[in-house]
């Protein structure tokens, strides 16, 4: 799920949390989780809601509006009423229609940044579980692939050996990301992102890997084919240069 589409359902929910539970919102909450600045967003529609909401309550209901309704649906033919119900109908479905059409554009280029950052806060604030936990790392990626996750990449040499942690699948911008996890020997562990076909502006370039510290982690991406990777590690770079 896109930010875009993200948006265009949360338009709906409610700021009470009464559809905290709805099924609907479900993928909408969770991009929600990955993506900061939507979330920032989310914070800033709920609060406008709230206060919207609030606006309405302090207006006094008039104590003959439901008479004043009733009198006059029943002056009204039943195949008039039949006919304005279907014609708010079609005016609903094309207004829809037209917000989706705005708010779906054609899927933009993404920023490399704005993808390392997510995932990094992910590791620092939403990381509470692993989807599968396993020590063969075949065994990771047949889990992955039975989710429909990037499962078909190759391992760094240096990791090639490393018995596996756990993995788990998530999502980023409409697309899905597998996460490989590995304890080490030494009480530190590193994190492969893995994401295939993103088309990111500012990416480490083809045959070269970019080393940043991001958000208490170091992390070193690359690019493979239409694979990118981003291996995040609680060392230093010397530290995490040896399992490339």
């Amino acid at each position: 799920m896109t930010n875009a589409q993200a948006k265009l359902l949360l338009q709906a929910y409610r700021p009470g949390g009464q559809d905290a539970r709805d099924p609907l919102y479900a993928a909408a909450l969770e991009q929600v989780q990955l993506d900061p600045q939507l979330a920032r967003w989310f914070e800033a529609e709920q609060s406008l809601d709230a206060a919207i909401t609030a606006k309405f309550k302090e207006q006094p209901v008039p104590s003959d509006l439901q008479s004043n309704i009733l009198a006059v649906e029943s002056i009204r033919p039943s195949a008039r009423r039949w006919r304005r119900k279907s014609w708010l109908a079609a005016a609903a479905l094309v207004t829809l229609l037209a917000v989706a059409a705005f708010w779906l554009p054609r899927r933009p280029t993404s920023q490399f940044e704005a993808y390392r950052d997510n995932m990094t806060d992910f590791l620092n604030n939403r990381f509470d579980h692993l989807d599968f936990q396993a020590r063969d790392v075949q065994e990771l990626k047949r889990f992955l692939a039975q989710r429909g996750a990037p499962n078909d990449f190759a391992l760094p040499a240096g990791m090639s050996d490393l018995p596996g942690q756990g993995c788990r699948v998530l999502s980023w911008d409409g697309r899905t990301v597998s996460l490989l996890c590995f304890h080490l020997a030494d009480n530190k562990e590193i994190h492969l992102f893995v994401i295939q076909g993103a088309k990111f502006r500012k990416a480490p370039p083809a045959g070269s890997v970019q080393f940043v510290s991001n958000g208490g982690w170091t992390t070193a991406s690359w690019h493979r084919g239409n694979t990118t990777y981003l291996l995040a590690g609680n060392g230093n770079q010397g530290y995490l240069q040896k399992y490339l």
